[in-house]
């Protein structure tokens, strides 16, 4: 939780300046970076970090470390969602957005343990799809923004079961390289 004061120290700064525009892509990045998007590409640039800082390669998988380390940066996140909430909750507030989080959570987790244990440019590989993972998952609260709730929320539970199935399958036994 610490490593994400200062993420929240520029997003405050930052926070009048995202403004929305009412098209679909204002609506997009504007989800973006209010809500988990420009958090998850903060947490993928710290963990990068931490690769970068202990550059030799992990004896055991780190899935227990990184986890930790996204569940708090989350629940920071959901702190700072309830002070600084409006006065009304939709299923946008309620569901989607938390199934979302924690489907970021799970494959973030997941993705970032494969690029620690991986070889050459296959740990590229996994870094890279763990940068597009936000953007796909961003897609989800822009279908509720323009008034599709009940596909976004049927859609952030497949993600979420899904993710769900990876993680677990992943902290059991990795897959093999």
């Amino acid at each position: 939780m610490i490593l994400s004061i200062p993420y929240y120290l520029i997003y405050w700064s930052f926070l009048g300046s995202f403004f929305n525009n009412w098209t679909s892509s204002g609506v997009y990045f504007y989800n973006f970076l209010n809500r988990d998007g420009s958090a998850a590409i903060y947490m993928i640039a710290a963990l990068v970090g931490l690769f970068l800082l202990f550059a030799k390669k992990p004896e055991a998988s780190m899935l227990r470390e990184i986890a930790a380390y996204t569940a708090g940066m989350m629940f920071t996140l959901g702190i700072y969602d309830t002070l600084v909430s409006e006065s009304w909750y939709g299923l946008l507030e309620l569901f989607i957005i938390p199934f979302n989080r924690i489907s970021l959570f799970l494959l973030l987790s997941v993705l970032l343990n494969r690029a620690s244990l991986g070889r050459d440019w296959k740990r590229y590989l996994w870094i890279g799809i763990s940068l597009i993972i936000p953007f796909i998952l961003n897609l989800i609260p822009q279908l509720a923004s323009f008034n599709k709730t009940g596909a976004a929320l049927i859609l952030s539970i497949i993600v979420l079961i899904i993710s769900f199935i990876v993680f677990i399958t992943e902290s059991r036994e990795p897959f093999p390289e």
